[in-house]
């Protein structure tokens, strides 16, 4: 269901999202579930805005709460999406973004990571769970200490400062990782291993 769609201007409309945006995904079920870390995306973001002219960045926002009263002073454009169930709705959203942004302080996944890897989507994230096995910096993304929203924040500006040559190689990176690491052919090999 995950995987680069190569769809991202018709999703972009689809989405009611400027083509010409820099595009950074953020999700949570929650936003009140204080491990999801959203007060630490808050903080990134806030410091990001200090930074750099935000004017052409959305954000796009998925999960229960709403992204929007949380930064009432942002001039980011946000785009809430709500929870979405709906794993194809979920992967074209994926394909519609440039980064994708987890700031969970305490997750053994979390599972968006994967789904953002497969989808060919880098991430910037806090150095824990699958992060430290999959988010390899400057290659299929950037992980930062756990806390440390300034370099979370200097990560997404380093991701936003990306030619669209540098980004759609990241993805591309993303996409080869998931394939050779999360290919239905290699989970059968790797569960008829354990049989025998």
């Amino acid at each position: 269901i995950f995987y680069n769609q190569n769809r991202e201007k018709e999703l972009r409309k689809k989405f009611n999202i400027d083509n010409k945006d820099f595009v950074i995904l953020f999700g949570a079920t929650n936003t009140a579930e204080k491990r999801k870390g959203v007060k630490y995306f808050i903080e990134a973001i806030n410091n990001l805005e200090k930074e750099i002219d935000v004017s052409n960045i959305s954000i796009v926002s998925i999960g229960r709460g709403k992204l929007e009263a949380l930064l009432p002073n942002t001039s980011i454009k946000i785009h809430n999406l709500g929870y979405i169930s709906d794993y194809h709705l979920l992967s074209e959203v994926y394909n519609s973004v440039n980064t994708f942004v987890v700031s969970s302080i305490q997750d053994s996944g979390p599972m968006m990571i994967n789904q953002s890897i497969a989808s060919g989507v880098p991430v910037v994230c806090f150095d824990l769970g699958v992060a430290k096995d999959i988010v390899l910096n400057g290659i299929t993304g950037y992980k930062v200490p756990v806390y440390d929203t300034l370099s979370l924040s200097q990560k997404i500006k380093e991701m936003y400062l990306k030619t669209p040559e540098e980004i759609q190689n990241m993805k591309n990176n993303c996409t080869n990782l998931a394939k050779t690491n999360y290919s239905k052919e290699l989970a059968a090999s790797k569960i008829l291993e354990l049989m025998s």
